[in-house]
């Protein structure tokens, strides 16, 4: 049981050789985070810019990792609540405790998260993404940890140059780079987050990440989708259904009309799909209704953004405006794929951005060959 725990936290190379090696390298790695001038002293302003990203105020559950004294010095003239701190250096952490007892600190023996306790309104991950081979798993576990409406901060006070020759050294610890604005949108598809800010300077990194959400509790423990072969395992789905009433909320309040099919009348494999956004083609069987083939995306799940009811909807957006309603007709599905798994947001209006980054999704996906051939294929009797 321990080795299976192991290989599921993709721990890293020894704990002891990342301690040496980050100790090693502090003033490159922290630039000492310092507001004073010095030997390896972060820029006044640069520190600035990373703590006022933050948007700290004395209500704030704060969460730092791989922050140094100095920059704890900073934070803390900002009165939050509370601060956490994760570091791999078991001599920062003694100097931090021994300063701020109020400090609650969290050795780090790999790159993976200790238990903190959360929920946290602010976190500055400054480079921990480096250290870490999915930069996205870091960030749904940061996520899981986060009110709706926190805010991410990622930074590094120097130049890339100083990684790439840190990193041909570094033995193996480091482990990924800082992302750009597309790599950063896409590691982050399946959450609740939005990029605020990405300022990517020749001496100077800053990402700035908000919280629109929170993923639900019972899908926590859950792997990551688009590649996953859990969620795959049953694609590509044919079903078929007849059309049914609503509430009317995709259309009325949304903007993105549904047509719906009761899950209790689909056979088995297409009821017990997991609760989620697919995409794929959908076709409607009807005399006088466009009947040619569409993109379509589909939640499967209980609507916990309105929280209006228990039973399990099967709802499809199709990409065509026919012009009237279906009800009761034939729809035809072909699911091929999983976006994301099912999401509470924080306001309609968070719910209504992530449907439109979904739509983009689904039709990208689409236009691979592939996807296309399984629309000729199954709509072609």
């Amino acid at each position: 049981e321990e080795e299976e725990e192991e290989e599921e936290l993709e721990m890293e190379p020894d704990a002891a050789g990342l301690e040496e090696f980050y100790d090693g390298t502090f003033s490159l790695l922290e630039g000492g985070l310092s507001a004073a001038a010095g030997q390896g002293s972060l820029e006044p302003q640069k520190l600035c810019r990373i703590l006022e990203a933050g948007d700290v105020s004395p209500a704030s559950k704060v969460l730092v990792a791989l922050g140094g004294e100095a920059f704890v010095d900073e934070l803390l003239l900002l009165s939050p609540s509370a601060v956490e701190l994760l570091h791999f250096s078991l001599q920062t952490l003694s100097r931090i405790k021994e300063k701020y007892d109020e400090v609650r600190c969290w050795h780090m023996s790999v790159p993976n998260l200790p238990d903190v306790s959360g929920p946290f309104d602010v976190v500055f991950l400054n480079h921990l993404s480096i250290f870490v081979s999915s930069p996205q798993n870091l960030f749904r576990a940061i996520t899981d940890l986060c009110r709706p409406g926190a805010r991410i901060v990622v930074s590094y006070p120097r130049a890339r140059c100083h990684l790439a020759a840190l990193k041909e050294r570094s033995s193996g610890f480091m482990l990924s780079d800082l992302p750009d604005t597309n790599n950063l949108k896409s590691t982050i598809l399946s959450l609740p987050l939005e990029v605020v800010n990405l300022q990517d300077e020749p001496d100077f990194y800053i990402a700035t990440l908000k919280v629109t959400g929170e993923l639900n509790a019972g899908e926590a423990e859950n792997t990551w989708v688009l590649t996953s072969t859990e969620d795959q395992s049953q694609i590509p789905l044919q079903i078929r259904g007849e059309v049914v009433h609503g509430l009317g909320r995709g259309r009325k309040q949304l903007g993105f009309p549904t047509a719906n099919l009761s899950v209790e009348k689909l056979p088995k494999k297409a009821a017990g799909l997991r609760k989620g956004v697919y995409y794929g083609w959908a076709q409607v069987i009807a005399t006088g209704i466009d009947s040619k083939v569409h993109e379509m995306v589909m939640n499967v799940g209980h609507r916990p953004t309105f929280n209006d009811s228990d039973t399990v909807i099967l709802e499809v957006h199709i990409l065509h405006h026919y012009g009237t309603d279906f009800y009761g007709k034939e729809l035809r599905l072909i699911v091929l794929g999983y976006i994301r798994e099912e999401i509470q947001f924080s306001s309609a209006d968070d719910l209504m951005k992530r449907i439109l980054l979904d739509i983009e999704i689904a039709q990208k996906l689409l236009s691979a060959g592939e996807m296309q051939a399984h629309k000729d294929l199954f709509f072609a009797f």
